[in-house]
């Protein structure tokens, strides 16, 4: 899971593994390793807006409505986001963690999810601090200018390989 509108989000890569969080000091999502790209929006209070997105396999979720989302982790001790259906592992979401469905291929659901990484964990991100957001138009790529807060939508990279997550309530 990795973009949004083009001009709100850049690339960037993880430094150091760093988790996805629901909001800024929230809930753990999904554990991400060092040298996964992201995409990333604004930041706040030394966190940076981002976006991941992977593969999971469908028994491991279920349907829910939940804060605009439409799939839940299941298990216990989470599930292993790939960069395929199939393929090398690239995050580890956590059980409870809610994710938006972006397409399905048999057994297997592309899916993302947006939230906020450490900004000391990310490489390739402004350093404005996050304000008002900046009206649809408004200032191109500066890395001074504020940029809105709009949910992640473009698909992007794949992420690199993952470590193992502890199980954790999520949402």
């Amino acid at each position: 899971m990795l973009v949004a509108p083009a001009g709100a989000q850049e690339a960037a890569e993880i430094v150091a593994p760093a988790s996805l969080h629901k909001e800024p000091d929230g809930v753990p999502l999904v554990t991400l390793p060092a040298g996964a790209p992201v995409e990333t929006g604004q930041i706040k209070d030394g966190w940076n807006e981002a976006t991941v997105e992977g593969w999971i396999v469908t028994t491991s979720t279920e349907r829910t409505r939940r804060d605009g989302y439409d799939l839940v982790v299941t298990p216990d001790a989470g599930e292993n986001l790939r960069r395929s259906p199939n393929g090398p592992v690239v995050g580890r979401a956590r059980e409870g963690t809610l994710l938006e469905r972006v397409t399905q291929r048999g057994r297997w659901i592309q899916v993302r999810r947006d939230g906020w990484i450490p900004q000391r964990a990310i490489t390739g991100s402004g350093t404005a601090e996050a304000g008002p957001a900046t009206p649809a138009g408004g200032p191109g790529r500066d890395p001074q200018a504020q940029q809105p807060a709009a949910k992640p939508r473009r698909p992007g990279p794949p992420l690199g390989a993952s470590p193992p997550a502890e199980p954790a309530d999520a949402g």
